[in-house]
Formats: C-alpha cells, structure tokens, sequence
C-alpha cells in the first residue's frame, strides 16, 4: 500500500477548493441574463436605468441578477444621488468576461478559406497559373503567323 504525504493531501485539497471556486464562478454566469449583463458592462459602467434599456431586462429581473452578481464578487456599485451604476470588478473578472463573451455571444467566424489560393502557381511552380478566362484565344497556327 502507498503511504500519503501531507503534503499531498494539502495540495489535493488545495486544488479541489479552486475547481469549486472555478466551478461556482461558472455557475454564477450560467444565468443568461447574468451573462448577458456581464457581458455589456466589459464595456464599461452603467447605470441600472441604461442597462434596462440597452439589454431589455424589466428593472425587477435586472435589480436581482446585479444582487447576485455583486455577492459574488462579479460586479461593483457606488450611487450617484438616485443613480446606482455598476462595473466590472476587476481586471481578471473583466479578462475571463471578454473571452467567455467571444466564445459564446460573439462567435466570430473565421474567413472560409478557398480551397484553390487565389495565386496558386501553375506547372512547375515557375510561371503564375492562367485562368482561362484571361488566355489567348489563338491558336498555334495563329501564332505562327506572326
């Protein structure tokens, strides 16, 4: 039978707190009306009342996922008067928000490419291949001609 360090035991342990971090970060944005939240303030703060009308959450709905997503860390306020406006609360939340965004809501597609290059040389690599739509139309005999 293998013994066990403690060592081990406390890096296993260690490790099993940061997928449970992880994990609870990925459940706190699996709302889509949280990630869509987050999503629009990458872009910076908003207040409550621009935020409403940007992402077409009813202020009842949009007031509780900004709770949630403020006790979790995701999201900082400060009121201004009547005004509350919200942000990204830091750099990493920020980071992890833009590239989660990009791979869902964003889904840039890449350019097809063509599965002929546009110049592609022709024989053995020497000459540009011609189209025939750009060849002359002669033929040999033509050409001796001249």
């Amino acid at each position: 039978m293998h013994d066990i360090h403690p060592a081990q035991t406390d890096h296993t342990a260690d490790k099993q707190a940061a997928v449970e971090k992880a994990a609870g970060i990925f459940k706190l944005l699996s709302h889509p009306s949280r990630l869509q939240i987050c999503c629009q303030l990458r872009y910076g703060e908003m207040s409550v009342g621009d935020m409403e009308t940007t992402l077409g959450i009813r202020q009842p709905g949009l007031s509780k996922e900004l709770a949630k997503l403020r006790d979790g860390g995701f999201v900082a306020s400060r009121r201004q008067s009547k005004v509350v406006f919200y942000k990204l609360a830091s750099k990493k939340i920020h980071d992890l928000v833009t590239s989660l965004c990009r791979l869902t809501i964003e889904q840039e597609e890449e350019p097809a490419q063509s599965e002929t290059p546009q110049h592609r040389p022709g024989g053995y690599g020497l000459f540009p291949r011609v189209s025939p739509s750009t060849a002359e139309t002669s033929t040999p005999d033509d050409r001796r001609e001249r």
